[in-house]
């Protein structure tokens, strides 16, 4: 009987380990939680090692923190209070997975500048060494932004029509974002 209970504790161990000890949702949700707590380290832990020299906000988090200058202590992730957004029923749902590469779409509703808005917001992770990372640079992400960018640029278009249509969705995103705050949920839905 010792060696049934032995046994269930090895597997138990190894379950915890790797059954999903390490999927891709979990990342993402741990990047929330460290951006929200402003934690540096945590934040810098769920990206891909080559992201990490490079730790600019992008998407969503680009958007509700787009006026704030984007510093954490040495890398200087500047948040104003005011401005520090927080999240709050989140679902995080892995859209795609092939064993290298994964998409985690993050929605729920952001909280920024006294307001409460939903949000939704897609990350690519690759797998590195063995475990998931946030891949900002994802070629897939990019394109995908540009598309989401463009396609809100045209409903902030088609519902304020006296906004610049030359405006270029990814320099003036902040001033169309901070000009219009009743869209701020169009500009805050980067899925499909």
């Amino acid at each position: 009987m010792k060696i049934f209970y032995g046994y269930l504790i090895v597997l138990s161990m190894f379950c915890v380990t790797a059954c999903g000890a390490d999927r891709p949702a979990d990342v993402v949700e741990k990047m929330y939680k460290a951006l929200q707590a402003q934690d540096q380290n945590s934040y810098l832990d769920t990206l891909l090692p080559a992201n990490r020299k490079y730790p600019d906000l992008d998407g969503v988090l680009a958007t509700l923190l787009g006026g704030t200058s984007v510093k954490f202590g040495g890398l200087g992730l500047d948040f104003d209070s005011l401005l520090t957004p927080s999240w709050s029923d989140i679902q995080y749902t892995t859209l795609m997975n092939d064993g290298e590469h994964a998409v985690v779409e993050a929605r729920g509703f952001a909280r920024s500048m006294m307001m409460e808005m939903p949000f939704c917001d897609m990350h690519d992770l690759t797998k590195y060494q063995g475990a998931w990372f946030v891949d900002k640079f994802h070629p897939d992400r990019e394109v995908r932004l540009r598309r989401y960018i463009e396609r809100n640029k045209q409903k902030l278009l088609e519902q304020n029509p006296n906004i610049d249509p030359n405006l270029d969705p990814m320099k003036d995103l902040v001033n169309a974002f901070a000009t219009l705050g009743s869209s701020m949920e169009i500009m805050l839905n980067l899925c499909e």
